[in-house]
């Protein structure tokens, strides 16, 4: 090794490069006349010294300074958008853990890549305290946890069981739908009005429209849903009954309403906002559930629905899964079991009855909701509601206008993560009447 030579003590490199600096990396991987040894300690010494142990703010100010801006607006704002919410501090350290590293494509005990023990139990971990979370008998009930989104979810389910154009019964409007892109969709058009659904006229539809499958929304802003109703109709004919239960999921862990769950083949749920995590998706199904394959014409062999669903995430949609992103959703899911968390969603619900109660004195009219909820639609007749939302946006209100221009939605989880109780929020309704107040103004004026 030459003099002062060792593993310990690698000898200066520099002689066999006299470029610029910034190139000595490539240029000292294979130094003249150096062994293979010799090689790894250089590239050690070269790691260990440079930039992979710079903070960000050393690497990258542009990307510090947004990150610092957007701390900034978050601790400003009021945020009473209704899939809004904070994240815990664990849940934001998992995200940034050595789990962004490892390759990882595959399912648990069949990855692609070696060295993956410990990422099959994280996976497994998600699972376990997925199933938990909601109450589910493993016996029963299995789920998939590397779906990336919400609404990548909802296509890797429909997927698993449909073909391209095979038809979709939904209980959601299907005109900013695009799952209306892959199959032939037919939509339940007053689902989202105040009255109740008749169910006699929702079955007729869906006798005629003869679908395999049939969607529904469990929407925290519109009425309960008979599921057992609905569930009764689907079996009668051979349909498949998938849930998408996002915004009532904080809800159902935290037993303030029953869970769907026995009246469903397949059930997705994001978990960003309304379970306190990352963005990401559970996709859970029965393991009793078989349905035909859809990756090969004509096949009349059934499998099992959650075979089905493994393979429509991955590879059907989607690489390999967010290690990290998996492992945040498992943090989540630990938190959403415990009695903190439960407390957490009553207090947004008494928060939500207070906002209404004080808006209701004030004189606005709220879309009739089934209790317990955290999301209000107010009804503004006298002023276009997304000329509000510019004016509660510059006093440091986030509010959210969906479809109706007449409906402003609100939500109180974000604001009940940061401490907000019912005497802050009767306070916050009447600043939301002083922005209707000028923007009745502006309409006035000009």
């Amino acid at each position: 090794m030459g003099k002062g030579g060792g593993v310990g003590a690698p000898r200066d490199f520099g002689h066999c490069y006299s470029g610029p600096p910034g190139r000595l990396l490539r240029a000292s991987l294979y130094p003249e006349n150096s062994t293979p040894r010799e090689t790894v300690v250089c590239w050690h010494w070269l790691v260990s010294s440079g930039y992979l142990k710079e903070r960000l703010q050393q690497a990258d100010e542009v990307v510090h300074a947004l990150i610092e801006k957007t701390q900034r607006h978050d601790n400003e704002c009021i945020n009473l958008i209704p899939s809004a919410n904070y994240v815990a501090k664990s849940v934001i350290e998992t995200l940034g853990s050595v789990l962004q590293n490892p390759n990882s494509e595959g399912y648990i005990g069949k990855k692609y890549f070696p060295g993956t023990k410990n990422l099959d139990e994280a996976e497994r971990l998600c699972q376990r305290r997925a199933l938990r979370a909601f109450n589910l008998d493993e016996a029963v009930w299995t789920v998939n946890v590397q779906s990336h989104s919400r609404e990548l979810s909802r296509l890797q389910a429909c997927s698993a069981i449909l073909r391209p154009h095979d038809r979709l019964f939904t209980l959601a409007p299907t005109g900013r739908s695009y799952l209306s892109k892959y199959f032939t969709t037919l939509s339940f058009n007053n689902h989202h009005s105040t009255s109740n659904i008749d169910y006699g006229a929702l079955k007729d539809m869906i006798v005629a429209f003869r679908p395999r499958v049939l969607l529904s929304d469990a929407s925290a802003s519109g009425r309960r849903i008979d599921y057992r109703t609905i569930s009764a109709i689907c079996r009668s004919l051979r349909i498949y009954v998938l849930l998408d239960i996002t915004e009532t999921s904080g809800l159902i862990t935290g037993g303030l309403i029953t869970s769907p769950f026995e009246y469903a083949d397949i059930v997705v749920t994001g978990t960003r906002g309304f379970l306190r995590g990352p963005s990401g998706a559970l996709i859970f199904s029965r393991r009793n559930a078989f349905v035909q394959r859809t990756d090969v014409k004509d096949a009349e062999e059934l499998r099992s629905i959650a075979d089905a669903i493994d393979q429509s995430v991955f590879p059907g949609h989607q690489g390999g899964p967010h290690n990290h992103a998996i492992s945040a959703v498992a943090v989540a899911l630990k938190q959403a079991s415990t009695p903190t968390f439960k407390a957490y969603q009553s207090c947004a619900v008494e928060n939500a009855e207070a906002l209404a109660d004080r808006l209701t004195c004030l004189g606005y009219h709220l879309n009739a909701n089934h209790k317990p909820t955290y999301y209000l639609v107010v009804k503004l007749t006298a002023v276009n509601a997304r000329w509000t939302k510019r004016v509660l946006d510059a006093i440091g209100i986030a509010a959210d206008v969906v479809v109706e221009e007449s409906e402003l939605h609100l939500g109180t989880l974000a604001m009940t993560s940061r401490g907000f109780l019912p005497a802050d929020f009767r306070w916050v309704a009447d600043i939301i009447h002083k922005a209707v107040i000028i923007t009745q103004l502006y309409y006035t004026l000009y």
